[in-house]
């Protein structure tokens, strides 16, 4: 192989598909929309008469009416109502957020209490809710008998400090991470696929157009194989950097605005030397196999079939997504992450909820090496075989017998 017909390969390649619309929109169009989208958020958010529109106002009270005799103090956000009509009224006309109604026996019995609220109410606002009543029956149980600071400390949680007892992980878990990682996971995964889609359909369009004939008069396949493979990778970095520059520039730009809960998420460092592994990993993997399925069809639409059975492991993980947050070292989670072709995104899921000890880390890249090697001798027999068929696509059963006795 010359690595110079590579390179020129490779450049043909990224300049080819780098100017394309829809590369363009993914990688600057994406950011820019939820820039503005952001922009657009904050101007809203600092308006009080716009900001009913996005969100509902937890910032209003919560009007309660209380049961007969009750003298006792009354915890914020409420407050107190003459009578149930009128509480409702300043519900409707906004003043506020709900209305409370504790019925007479409601700290002794399962009577429920009734809670009046309007459109926009969400579950968020629900769990809110529910904390607020606990406070609240705590001061109608234990008002008359003590003092609200001292009802307060008995509220008030401990200070928690969680450690992980694994002392086969070098990994730690902080506030605001979960998220983040998580995020990232599917991002990287993301990258890894349209990556590999943009190769698969490269392949297509030269052998539907014949373009291929003429490429294979001056470079071997092996050539055009890895000149694709190294061109369409570098596609997928350039959206990554973009979009890691994007983000960086809005979380500052967001800082000390109401929006900045939005994009406040931390990074480890070790998750990011893990994915950028995943990543090549990844790559090579769906890579090879897109390759070599773009050059069996005889059109994109019958070249992408062929790809169906990967896409469909590579997904496998999002289908389990539950398992994977009630138990990240389950059964199913683990097998996901030891299977080479649902191994990079498993893993990442994994790594981003819990710490994983490095033996188990060790295992699910030694399944996504063993995913490269085979992706290697399939990806790159199907290729130079399929570059030269045309006329019809080929069978399953044509394709198991092409690797076994490969032209």
């Amino acid at each position: 192989m010359h690595l110079r017909k590579i390179g020129h390969i490779a450049r043909y390649e990224y300049l080819s598909h780098v100017r394309r619309w829809g590369y363009l929109f993914a990688t600057f169009g994406i950011p820019l929309l939820l820039g503005l989208g952001l922009m657009g958020l904050r101007w809203v958010m600092q308006r009080p008469e716009w900001r009913a529109y996005v969100a509902v106002d937890t910032d209003r009270p919560i009007g309660v009416l209380l049961p007969q005799g009750y003298q006792g103090p009354v915890p914020e956000p409420f407050l107190p109502v003459e009578n149930e009509a009128e509480g409702r009224a300043r519900v409707r006309q906004g003043e506020l957020l709900a209305l409370v109604v504790v019925p007479d026996d409601g700290l002794t019995t399962p009577i429920p209490w009734k809670v009046y609220t309007t459109g926009g109410w969400t579950m968020i606002h629900d769990s809110m809710l529910v904390a607020s009543l606990q406070r609240l029956k705590a001061y109608l149980l234990f008002g008359h008998r003590l003092s609200p600071q001292e009802i307060e400390q008995l509220l008030a949680p401990p200070r928690m400090e969680t450690i992980t007892l694994d002392a086969s992980s070098g990994q730690t878990r902080q506030e605001g991470q979960l998220m983040g990682t998580y995020i990232l996971a599917i991002v990287f995964f993301m990258i890894i696929f349209v990556s590999s889609g943009y190769l698969l359909q490269s392949v297509a369009q030269e052998k539907e157009s014949r373009m291929v004939e003429v490429l294979l008069s001056s470079v071997t396949a092996a050539e055009l194989l890895w000149g694709k493979m190294v061109g369409l990778s570098a596609l997928g970095l350039t959206q990554l950097v973009v979009w890691g520059l994007a983000f960086q520039r809005f979380r500052a730009w967001a800082a000390n605005t109401p929006v900045k809960n939005l994009l406040d998420i931390s990074l480890e460092p070790a998750f990011l030397a893990m994915g950028a592994a995943v990543l090549v990993l990844g790559y090579l993997m769906y890579g090879l196999l897109m390759a070599g399925f773009g050059a069996l069809g005889t059109t994109v639409r019958e070249s992408q079939q062929f790809s169906i059975l990967v896409s469909m492991s590579a997904m496998l993980p999002m289908f389990f997504n539950s398992l994977f947050f009630l138990n990240p070292n389950g059964a199913i989670p683990r097998a996901l992450s030891y299977f080479p072709w649902s191994a990079p995104l498993a893993l990442l899921m994994r790594m981003a909820i819990t710490p994983l000890p490095w033996w188990d880390i060790l295992l699910s890249f030694g399944a996504m090496a063993l995913g490269v090697a085979m992706s290697f001798w399939v990806g790159v027999r199907l290729f130079r075989v399929g570059l030269l068929m045309f006329g019809k696509r080929p069978s399953w059963r044509e394709v198991l017998a092409l690797l076994r006795r490969p032209v």
